[in-house]
């Protein structure tokens, strides 16, 4: 987009086993991230076989660089892409639910500096008394007659800039996991 390249990426987490991230990149550098693991549903007292729980919602702290991204992408947070990238990884995974942690569940909570609350409001809706939040994939977002007049063009806009990521990286996601499958062989 104008001089600057933008991607996201999936990698593994070489600080804590098991969690996996997903990264937006701006000229090659990171300017947000996101951690997760897919566990049983069970374990969370969810009829769904597998959920992703998402754990950590983490900027850089150079925010001129997050504000630089954000102004390039139509306005819409870092943050914001990679729940949209999440998302598409879940429907790839055929999952339909996430779950996100306020930050009352946050280890280190006392430097957590996102407001994982306000953020996950935006997705799903809190469950009473735990500090989690259950976030439907799709994402549900509000009916467009629920915005302000002056403000549906630009929120249309910024939809739609999300929906071609996912989109995006929906075929990403499918075509890598197809050419897997073509060069593996059963064992």
């Amino acid at each position: 987009m104008g001089q600057r390249t933008f991607d996201i990426a999936l990698g593994l987490n070489d600080t804590i086993e098991g969690n996996l991230l997903l990264l937006f990149r701006m000229d090659g550098i990171v300017v947000y991230r996101i951690m997760f693991v897919f566990a049983p549903g069970h374990d969370f007292h969810l009829p769904d076989k597998t959920i992703i729980l998402l754990s950590a919602v983490q900027g850089v702290p150079d925010f001129n660089r997050v504000k630089l991204a954000t102004r390039t992408c139509c306005d819409i947070q870092p943050a914001q892409m990679l729940m949209s990238a999440l998302s598409a990884l879940a429907e790839v995974a055929q999952i339909s639910t996430i779950l996100g942690l306020h930050e009352s569940r946050q280890l280190f909570r006392e430097s957590v500096r996102f407001a994982y609350g306000r953020f996950f409001e935006i997705y799903g809706e809190e469950i009473p008394g735990q500090g989690i939040f259950l976030i439907p994939v799709p994402y549900v977002e509000k009916p467009i007659s629920t915005i302000e007049i002056s403000h549906r063009k630009r929120t249309l806009r910024k939809r739609q800039f999300k929906a071609a990521a996912h989109h995006h990286v929906v075929e990403v996601l499918r075509g890598y996991l197809a050419t897997q499958a073509r060069g593996s062989s059963p064992r």
